[in-house]
């Protein structure tokens, strides 16, 4: 799966629709997401429709009252995939579940806004930390926690500083067992600096055989597109006997 944070997807009348396309006839992505989608009530399916995807992605649009935000995730037709409405109590978020050879899978995309106040960045980990214990009551096999949070920590990336929301967040992080697998920049200014907000989290890292950061398609976006690759098959290790000492 991919995501890639647009600066708006229908920028220059959806020209940026046929890039994702010939991007996807290399990599052949089973999902896709897209935060700062721009999207509102106005636009529909059929307009952001891209080939070989479901005709109808999940969406969690921005608001009307801000200029950029929201969230698209496109999947292929074949998952066995749901929108879990119930759980996004989160604006900007979409939560899927997946099932895939028995194992239940939930990935959350969810888009947080820059320069909120401290109390705002405190309210969006409050709900975030509540969908994330809502998932975790289901007993996935797995669960991903991605998207453009807005968040910087060095400890995601050495190069970068930490502002209120990558503190937050690293709490997060820690006190639900999640790792996050994504350490190079994923945001590059006009002026040259760099920062790792682009964020792909987990609770079971070790079915990810891969994760990365890939250029981005277009010039006028600063973010570069995240992705993974997961291997569901990776078979539970074998039973085995171990040595346990009795210090009574």
């Amino acid at each position: 799966f991919a995501f890639w944070n647009l600066d708006s997807l229908p920028a220059r009348d959806f020209a940026r629709i046929p890039l994702i396309e010939a991007f996807q006839n290399t990599y052949n992505f089973d999902m896709f997401g897209v935060c700062e989608s721009m999207l509102n009530n106005s636009i529909s399916n059929e307009n952001i429709l891209i080939d070989g995807f479901s005709p109808d992605p999940f969406r969690s649009d921005k608001t009307s009252n801000i200029r950029n935000g929201g969230v698209c995730l496109y999947f292929k037709e074949y998952l066995s995939i749901k929108q879990r409405c119930d759980l996004q109590i989160l604006p900007e978020t979409i939560v899927a579940e997946i099932n895939l050879n028995k194992k239940k899978i939930f990935i959350v995309l969810s888009y947080c806004h820059p320069n909120m106040t401290i109390d705002d960045s405190s309210g969006y980990m409050h709900l975030l930390e509540k969908i994330n214990e809502s998932i975790r009551k289901e007993n996935p096999a797995l669960s991903i926690i991605c998207g453009d949070f807005n968040a910087k920590c060095p400890l995601f990336w050495e190069g970068d500083y930490e502002n209120n929301m990558g503190r937050l967040f690293n709490e997060f992080l820690i006190s639900n067992n999640l790792e996050q697998l994504i350490n190079e920049p994923t945001h590059v200014r006009d002026d040259g600096s760099q920062s790792c907000i682009d964020l792909i989290c987990t609770d079971q890292p070790f079915f990810f055989t891969e994760t990365g950061v890939l250029p981005s398609l277009d010039t006028h976006s600063k973010h570069n597109i995240v992705h993974g690759t997961l291997n569901i098959n990776i078979p539970c290790p074998p039973p085995y006997k171990r040595k346990i000492w009795d210090y009574k």
